[in-house]
């Protein structure tokens, strides 16, 4: 469902690496949570894997497609409300 390969994000006007590698992977039904301490990165992830952030490096596969190649497909931008129907 969500794949997250080798990514690291670097926010460009400041240059500060929000994410480094990052690798995990949610399965269809699977409950999954971000914890982590305050600039971990958790809120960066999240805005990468709905396509409010560009510019990454490593891939991010969500529903089985390259979330670069989303284009201008708005479904993620708005809420999960979809994806979650789709797993469930």
């Amino acid at each position: 469902m969500i794949k997250i390969e080798d990514v690291s994000f670097t926010y460009p006007v400041t240059q500060k690496k929000a994410i480094n590698h990052l690798q995990f992977e949610i399965e269809k039904g699977e409950i999954f949570g971000f914890l982590g301490s305050s600039g971990a990165g958790k809120t960066t992830t999240q805005r990468l894997i709905i396509g409010l952030l560009k510019g990454y490096k490593g891939h991010i596969h969500v529903m089985g497609k390259e979330r670069s190649q989303w284009g201008n497909d708005r479904a993620l931008l708005c809420d999960f409300r979809g994806l979650f129907d789709f797993i469930w």
